[in-house]
């Protein structure tokens, strides 16, 4: 299992977020790209797995500048 799961890592198919947990990319027009942070880390949280929080350095990348 572990192996397909490696596999499919390399191919594309599938992106590996921590050890052992895996989570499809999404597909736009645009390409893949890897699911939002916030998104994996509401599922992690959902799952019980542990309290996960985002770093104080999420917030600034967010900022937009206005004129």
């Amino acid at each position: 299992m572990d192996q397909a799961l490696r596999r499919l890592a390399a191919r594309g198919k599938l992106v590996k977020i921590t050890r052992g947990r895996y989570a499809l990319p999404v597909c736009s027009r645009f390409g893949t790209r890897p699911p939002a942070p916030e998104a994996v880390m509401g599922w992690l949280n959902q799952a019980g797995v542990q309290q996960l929080v985002s770093s104080g350095a999420a917030p600034s990348f967010r900022k937009v500048v206005t004129p």
